[in-house]
């Protein structure tokens, strides 16, 4: 496992040791971490321009870690239907404290930008 290979088999393996508790704790964690990917890609498609398109190195990135996101809480579900435990319902909390975890690197990202076209002791109207 790593950034660029996930193993379904060891990752299955590894959650099925989880006690009840942290399986659920895993399951909320991942899901926030796919709003706040989804909020980061977002973001640095938006902030392309802006940017000077260095802000698509951060949506590239963010897309990879969805997709890591995605499939290791499709897996933690699977495991918690097997053990008939029920769901994470709220999805908007989940979303709003992904979304929270996020501002800090959408705000680099968008930094980036500003950091690129302003000299010290100038102020920032656009590049």
């Amino acid at each position: 496992m790593g950034f660029f290979g996930l193993s379904s088999s060891e990752y299955t393996k590894r959650i099925s040791t989880y006690n009840d508790g942290l399986l659920h704790e895993e399951e909320i964690s991942r899901m926030q971490q796919v709003y706040g990917a989804k909020l980061r890609i977002g973001a640095g498609v938006g902030f392309a321009v802006h940017s000077g398109g260095l802000s698509l190195v951060s949506a590239a990135v963010s897309g990879r870690s969805l997709d890591v996101a995605k499939r290791k809480l499709e897996m933690i579900q699977d495991e918690l239907r097997r053990r008939d435990i029920p769901l994470y319902e709220n999805r908007k909390r989940a979303a709003f404290v992904g979304f929270v975890k996020t501002l800090p690197r959408m705000a680099l990202d968008g930094g980036t930008g500003a950091s690129q076209c302003v000299a010290p002791g100038q102020y920032y109207y656009g590049c």
